[in-house]
């Protein structure tokens, strides 16, 4: 094991343009083994511990403006979500059995927590934070892109234009919701990895949850081409999980192209690896 950055200099590592290429999806234990650098010390770099710049900064825009633009957003969709879950009639229907109240109340939640570390950034020093928030962030932040943006838009062009169920509300909340978290993954600096495909998997799988409590509850289902009822419904179910991956890898290059047009490497996988003079060992 290495004793000191003297030592680490002296391995022949390889480039690391081409370490990204190769080894995107790698553990960091998986480098730690094959480069001889602790496990531990891994991720713990001064640039990796800059949550505040990851989370609150753009490459394509100045902090201030990003600021004002995610303050704006998630107050006007905070206050549709209390005209939404508050003064609209619920009772024949929970809100939480629809998909789209998912992706936006996510949206609300993300912008909340993106505001804040744009705050940190502008007014304050403090550039840490927990790494369960960044989790957190992070987590909200790929729900909400692809469930509100996808999973709205598909509905829309299949469902609403033959039924006219959706008022203006319901399209000024999600419309809004849907291009502000766009325009914020065109500023900020996450970058989808398709390990974190399984997260937004997941929340739709705990949704359909949900979905088959009520139905076999006695109750009728939310969406028509959704009944749980009949072969078709599996069709479906499959057909949606399916398309939700082809999106997200779709996401995942606009990203890259973004990256490559900003130049901006923080946001890239492993990029605390580009200055090994910022190892803590």
């Amino acid at each position: 094991m290495l004793a000191d950055q003297s030592d680490l200099r002296g391995q022949n590592l390889p480039d690391i343009s081409r370490l990204k290429l190769q080894e995107r999806e790698s553990t960091f234990s998986d480098i730690a083994s094959e480069y001889s650098v602790p496990a531990s010390k891994l991720g713990k770099t001064k640039k990796s511990r800059r949550t505040v710049d990851f989370l609150g900064t753009s490459a394509t825009v100045n902090t201030g403006f990003l600021f004002l633009f995610r303050l704006l957003a998630f107050s006007f969709l905070f206050f549709q979500l209390i005209v939404w879950y508050v003064i609209a009639d619920w009772s024949y229907q929970p809100p939480l059995l629809f998909l789209t109240n998912w992706g936006f109340t996510v949206c609300i939640g993300y912008f909340g927590c993106a505001t804040c570390c744009s705050f940190l950034k502008l007014f304050t020093r403090r550039r840490r934070l927990g790494f369960a928030f960044y989790l957190a962030v992070c987590t909200l932040f790929e729900v909400g892109l692809l469930l509100e943006g996808s999973i709205t838009v598909l509905y829309w062009s299949l469902i609403y234009p033959g039924e006219n169920l959706c008022g203006m509300t319901c399209l000024s909340a999600h419309a809004v919701s849907t291009s502000c978290i766009t325009l914020d993954y065109m500023f900020n600096r996450h970058y989808l990895e398709a390990r974190h495909l399984r997260r937004v998997l997941v929340v739709c799988a705990v949704w359909l949850t949900t979905q088959l409590a009520w139905v076999y509850t006695g109750h009728t289902g939310v969406y028509k081409v959704l009944t749980l009822r009949d072969s078709m419904s599996i069709i479906v179910v499959l057909g949606a999980n399916f398309t939700l991956t082809v999106v997200f890898y779709v996401l995942q290059r606009l990203g890259r192209w973004r990256d490559y047009i900003n130049g901006d490497y923080e946001s890239q996988p492993f990029s605390h690896l580009d200055d090994l003079d910022d190892y803590e060992l």
